[in-house]
């Protein structure tokens, strides 16, 4: 059974590196974007992708911003601090 799910999860991670590969390669440095709008469009429901896992679109958009370097968003009350 362990070796089930491990195997599962090899196969999903190698899923997500193939999917932000891809999306780099299309995008280049507006491939986080794309990835953000991926993430918005399966939250509701509008992803023409429909056998990939759920919460697929969000792994592959944190992968993107890992492989290409954006830095991470700060919550909404330290960007008003910033921004004042």
């Amino acid at each position: 059974m362990f070796f089930a799910w491990l195997e599962m999860r090899r196969k999903e991670r190698a899923l997500i590196d193939s999917d932000a590969a891809a999306m780099i390669e299309e995008f280049g440095p507006a491939a986080y974007t794309e990835a953000r709008r991926w993430v918005i469009a399966e939250l509701n429901h509008k992803v023409i992708d429909a056998d990939r896992p759920p919460g697929h679109w969000a792994r592959v958009r944190a992968e993107v911003r890992r492989r290409i370097g954006c830095p991470a968003r700060s919550d909404t009350a330290t960007r008003y601090l910033e921004h004042r």
